[in-house]
């Protein structure tokens, strides 16, 4: 009788967690109220470099790994930023 071997966990990619709730709150602000990453630099007390870095990691996570459930939608003009 053949058997078949146990899946091995450490091959399979590694599953990608939701931003933390700073991150996603980060992401709202520039996208929707439209925020400048300087401004949430100021407020959250990191370097602009690192806001645009959450930004980027968000809308990669939302691109690529969040659940339709999540219901986000992402501006993709500037008219709805501005909106």
């Amino acid at each position: 009788m053949p058997t078949t071997s146990p899946t091995n966990h450490r091959s399979l990619p590694r599953r990608k967690r939701l931003p933390c709730a700073r991150d996603q709150d980060i992401f709202i602000a520039y996208r929707t109220q439209g925020r400048t990453q300087e401004q949430l630099a100021e407020d959250n007390k990191v370097s602009q470099r690192r806001i645009g870095q959450i930004i980027h990691r968000v809308e990669h996570w939302l691109a690529n790994y969040a659940p339709p459930a999540v219901g986000w939608a992402v501006p993709t003009n500037s008219a709805a930023v501005m909106g």
